[in-house]
């Protein structure tokens, strides 16, 4: 499925502005945990979730999507909420077999309706950063940062003291797919 989804995203011009990795504007945007987004939340937040998924929890994941899915439930593109749980569930996916630590997710809505933005964060406590591989056609994964490159209008990381955190943007208004 994530082969198909590849071809169809690469088989279409893109139009929203993509870094490509890694870039020092990746590793600039703070997490929604860091002062400095607080700040810019309070000007106008909108819905937002904050749920962990334990390693022995992955059946969570599902749970997480169900409440990505209720966020979204007056955003304008469908393509766009399918694409919101579709990496958010690979970077939880990624905590839970990459490392031996539990995943948190932070969600949030950010500006006006058809403007809006959304902003999904993972974190982690592992220090190890993911790295872009090339998978084969017949491989069961490797394909997380491809799928971020081709569905965010933004996306990047920030090592943190312990741990990192993943993060990516969709904008309301951004005309991905059509």
């Amino acid at each position: 499925m994530a082969d198909a989804l590849i071809r169809r995203c690469t088989a279409r011009p893109r139009t929203a502005a993509r870094a490509i990795w890694p870039t020092a504007a990746r590793t600039t945007s703070p997490c929604c945990c860091c002062a400095a987004t607080r700040s810019a939340r309070s000007r106008n937040p909108g819905p937002a979730a904050v749920l962990t998924v334990a390693q022995d929890q992955p059946e969570r994941i599902a749970g997480v999507r169900a409440e990505l899915r209720a966020i979204l439930h007056d955003w304008a593109a469908p393509d766009q909420v399918d694409a919101a749980l579709l990496l958010a569930s690979e970077l939880l996916a990624n905590v839970l077999v990459h490392t031996d630590q539990e995943a948190t997710l932070v969600a949030a809505l950010f500006g006006a309706g058809g403007e809006r933005r959304l902003r999904v964060e993972v974190s982690d406590r592992s220090d190890e950063l993911p790295h872009r591989r090339t998978p084969g056609e017949m491989a069961s994964s490797g394909r997380g940062l491809i799928l971020l490159e081709l569905l965010a209008d933004h996306w990047g990381m920030q090592p943190r003291g312990q741990g990192k955190c993943i993060w990516f943007e969709l904008d309301e208004s951004a005309d991905r797919f059509g």
